[in-house]
């Protein structure tokens, strides 16, 4: 693919970072970083009008006395947050107030906390990145909004594979992609996400529909944040992509919930989207636990793992009506035991879980996360759920996995047949053309599936694209979701693992047998000394 003007402008702006990254690490100065790219963007746009006028502009920055930088980049930023026709229509009455009043986010960056320590240094540090971002040209004479949404995701991903152990919650673009179409929302239905992040997911969903071009007077996204810089990124992110009629509040969705009809019921959504942080060891007190709002009655997720306690909370969070949720969740919800079974148990009962996907490895810049894609809805008929093997979809990368836009439409297309009743029932779980029996064996802590498949050789090289297990099949399979044990595993040996043990005992013996040799050898050898 040749090089373009516009990856040229990318990869420029991206070298504006390496003067950050000489004086403070990347993962304490990505927010500052990141909003200096959105400023620069803002000054593409017909915002720049607005900025002008309040003597804003990176270049009208610039002419600033150098003490006076930082101080110029939060009034640029403030100035942002209260532009009229970037927030949701305003009524006058207190409860939009507060809307407004949760949307007042860039402010939450703060140049003179980059050094607190150091001003002068911090001036001086801001002033040459500005420099830098201000001489490098625009790709195009006329920039358009969807080319400033892609240098920002593009920047917003560099960042986030630059830095994957510290998560800046943003959801790569093939798995967005992938949401957006399994879930499809209209335009009049409301979007919630209680770990929204960077929101990308519930922008990347938004544009199947044609929100972007409505004029509402109520914000249709609704998103929770615990970090304050991530969710001014996020406002950002709103912003650039033009919508307008959102809120994103700062808190813990799981201890304090900001979206609540009453004291003790949450405000339910069309559609729950939301890809919550992985690995968060301790989400609640131990003891003296309490939730109000109804939450965990199909049970209390563990204190140090918050994949249940976020997918119960959506869960919560969804209208009874065609509300629909996906959510992606560490493949250990789908299998690991104790409470977490219990759980997954009544979410089976309870007929919640309509399908899930299996993600092929390095999906996510975190290492060593496997991941799936979970969709539950409350008004399922069908007590079957549907396993799709995205690892046959997929397109791999040394740096991350990804889909295409076929890839997507395939998987996708899979699910809505399966929707629409017009899968092909010779594939169902149960028939004899695909028939498993699995035993689960615990090794050190992991699980060790045994699969025997009626399939022939040739068939059990791949493994099937999709199946459907009904509920009796995965009571039989003690309620265990993990996907191998519905259509297989790849073949990778002719022994399995009791052969190999068979093979590990015989082992021994045999070099046990020529330890005693080599004794009696040994011990001729002395007398004949």
């Amino acid at each position: 693919m040749p090089f373009s003007k516009l990856d040229q402008f990318i990869n420029d702006i991206w070298e504006v970072n390496q003067t950050l990254s000489e004086t403070i690490r990347l993962e304490n100065g990505y927010p500052y970083f990141i909003s200096l790219v959105f400023i620069k963007l803002m000054n593409e746009t017909a915002t720049h009008k607005i900025l002008a006028n309040k003597h804003l502009l990176i270049k009208q920055i610039l002419e600033q006395p150098e003490h006076l930088i930082l101080d110029k980049l939060n009034q640029c930023l403030a100035e942002l947050d209260n532009l009229n026709f970037l927030l949701p229509t305003q009524a006058s009455n207190q409860k939009s107030k507060d809307r407004a009043m949760s949307n007042q986010l860039l402010s939450n960056i703060d140049f003179r906390q980059a050094l607190p320590l150091d001003l002068a240094k911090a001036n001086k540090l801001f002033r040459a990145m500005l420099q830098s971002l201000h001489q490098i040209p625009s790709p195009n004479k006329n920039s358009s909004p969807q080319m400033l949404c892609e240098v920002f995701l593009t920047i917003i991903d560099r960042v986030n594979s630059t830095i994957p152990d510290v998560a800046i919650f943003y959801t790569p673009t093939a798995i967005s992609g992938l949401v957006q179409q399994l879930i499809q929302p209209t335009g009049k239905e409301s979007i919630y996400d209680p770990a929204c992040g960077t929101s990308s997911l519930m922008i990347k969903v938004a544009e199947f529909s044609q929100y972007k071009r409505e004029k509402m007077d109520l914000p249709h996204f609704f998103g929770e944040e615990a970090k304050q810089q991530i969710g001014a990124i996020a406002k950002m992110n709103f912003i650039l992509h033009g919508i307008n009629h959102f809120e994103i509040n700062i808190g813990n969705s799981l201890s304090a919930p900001a979206y609540k009809e009453s004291k003790n019921q949450l405000r339910q959504f069309d559609v729950v989207v939301s890809a919550p942080p992985f690995k968060i060891d301790h989400w609640r007190e131990t003891e003296h636990f309490q939730d109000n709002l109804n939450r965990f009655n199909l049970g209390l997720p563990p204190a140090n793992k918050a994949d249940f306690a976020f997918l119960l909370h959506g869960l919560a969070s969804l209208k009874k009506h065609q509300g629909r949720m996906a959510i992606i969740s560490p493949q250990g919800i789908l299998f690991r035991g104790e409470q977490e079974k219990l759980i997954r148990t009544q979410l089976i009962e309870n007929n919640f879980i309509d399908c899930i996907i299996n993600l092929p490895p390095k999906s996510f810049y975190q290492r060593n996360i496997n991941a799936a894609i979970l969709i539950l809805r409350k008004d399922k008929r069908n007590k079957e759920i549907l396993f799709i093997n995205a690892e046959n979809y997929f397109t791999p990368s040394k740096r991350l996995n990804t889909f295409d836009d076929k890839q997507i439409l395939k998987i996708s297309k899979i699910y809505h047949d399966f929707c629409n009743s017009q899968i092909n029932k010779q594939l169902q779980y149960h028939k004899k053309t695909v028939q498993f029996q699995a035993k689960t064996t615990e090794i050190s802590g992991q699980y060790l599936y045994q699969i025997q498949s009626s399939l022939s050789g040739d068939q059990q090289a791949s493994m099937p694209d999709y199946c459907i297990a009904t509920h009796t099949v995965i009571k039989q399979n003690d309620y265990n979701l993990n996907p191998p044990l519905y259509f297989g595993t790849k073949k990778l040996s002719n022994k399995n693992i009791r052969e190999l043990m068979k093979s590990r005992k015989q082992l021994k013996a045999s070099l046990n047998k020529i330890d005693l040799d080599i004794q009696q050898l040994l011990s001729k050898l002395g007398q004949n000394d």
